[in-house]
């Protein structure tokens, strides 16, 4: 009924704020551990990048990581022969041949909560772009995926006796929650997204009542305008805050926030137009890297990332993972120190800058160098 309906929503309220809370002590405490594990492989010129910390010994049923799923069914791909290949191009999902697609069904089953924003239900996930999921898939070839790593026993053999009794202990420590900050970001995603196939269904319900145009049109009603639409009925007021809400999202499409807003009065600005060369933000991850500045703002665009390109994205989560095995260098919009770009490219060992304003505007193609150092991101032709 609607009002189960929406006591399910509330429910689900309540579990993510304790899920939310979960998934920003753990990464903190991965990070730390993290931190010291790098501590102890430094002395040897070893980094995470080069060690099997986290998944020696694990078995599928535990890997959270969607790159050995994917790297599979990419082989499998690769098998197929070339017509078959040349309709999967063409025709995505429905062209995969069913044995195969069994297997792509339970990549999405497993894998189908991912998103370009784990923090935004708006967004489609995984789940419901399976064409453009195949076609990720397809296109992933041996470049993308990361390179072997030094088993951990292997690494701890370069280590004097005395010191190895210190690193056992923190190993099993970073492992652990490498792992814990896995999972929970795993289920935080997952739980969040169960908000999208509700309120997909109020919406679904509403619009069958004529008081929407189409379901999504709930993503711009606050959870108290659409509970009083949903259970009160509604006189076109529901609507007309549809129309004026997307107006707005349109007008301020370009405009730059400031990084700081005290009280409730700012003053937003228009996105530079001229032309830039140099962008400069928060180095997050040491090194440089000259390569080609490939701007990705979703998962439609992770087949046209090459080997050693600079990744150039908005932002990242889990859903962008599989992006991070194949990138030279990391340029990101948004985030810290302890977001989710700065704390996988650390682990990857490429470098990261972060809260680049503009980065977006990076033209998409030309040649580039990030200095992890300084926190910079120059055109090749310009420096």
């Amino acid at each position: 009924s609607d009002v189960e309906l929406l006591a399910d929503i509330d429910d689900l309220r309540r579990i993510g704020v304790r899920s939310a809370e979960i998934n920003v002590v753990t990464p903190l405490l991965a990070n730390a551990y993290g931190a010291l594990m790098r501590a102890q492989l430094r002395p040897y010129g070893l980094t995470l990048a080069d060690v099997d910390l986290l998944t020696e010994g694990m078995d599928d049923d535990h890997n959270l990581d969607p790159n050995p799923h994917l790297d599979r069914l990419a082989e499998r791909v690769a098998a197929l022969d070339e017509s078959e290949r040349e309709a999967i191009g063409r025709d995505g999902y429905e062209a995969v041949p069913d044995d195969l697609r069994a297997e792509i069904d339970g990549f999405l089953d497993r894998f189908g909560h991912f998103s370009d924003s784990g923090n935004d239900f708006s967004v489609a996930p995984w789940r419901e772009m399976p064409d453009t999921v195949v076609r990720m898939i397809a296109s992933r070839s041996a470049a993308m995926r990361a390179a072997d790593r030094v088993h951990w026993r292997t690494a701890e053999m370069v280590m004097p006796l005395w010191r190895r009794p210190l690193t056992r202990m923190i190993h099993a420590r970073a492992t652990t929650f490498m792992q814990y900050r896995d999972e929970v970001s795993s289920l935080y995603t997952y739980g969040y997204g169960q908000f999208r196939r509700y309120f997909l269904e109020v919406g679904r319900r509403l619009t069958e009542r004529g008081v929407l145009t189409s379901p999504e049109d709930v993503m711009y009603l606050t959870i108290d305008e659409l509970r009083s639409a949903f259970l009160d009925g509604d006189d076109g007021a529901a609507m007309d805050l549809v129309a004026v809400r997307r107006r707005e999202i349109d007008e301020v499409a370009d405009l730059v926030m400031p990084d700081i807003i005290f009280g409730d009065d700012f003053v937003a600005r228009v996105g530079d137009e001229g032309e830039t060369t140099t962008w400069k933000g928060t180095p997050t991850s040491r090194g440089t890297h000259r390569g080609t500045a490939r701007v990705v703002r979703g998962i439609a665009d992770f087949d046209r990332v090459e080997d050693g390109d600079i990744l150039v994205i908005p932002f990242s989560d889990v859903g962008w993972t599989p992006l991070f095995g194949r990138a030279g260098a990391v340029v990101a919009e948004s985030g810290g120190m302890l977001s989710h770009s700065s704390i996988v490219a650390r682990e990857y060992g490429i470098p990261c800058v972060v809260s680049v304003e503009g980065a977006m505007g990076i033209p998409d193609g030309v040649p580039a160098v990030v200095d992890g150092y300084r926190g910079l991101v120059a055109l090749e032709d310009r420096i």
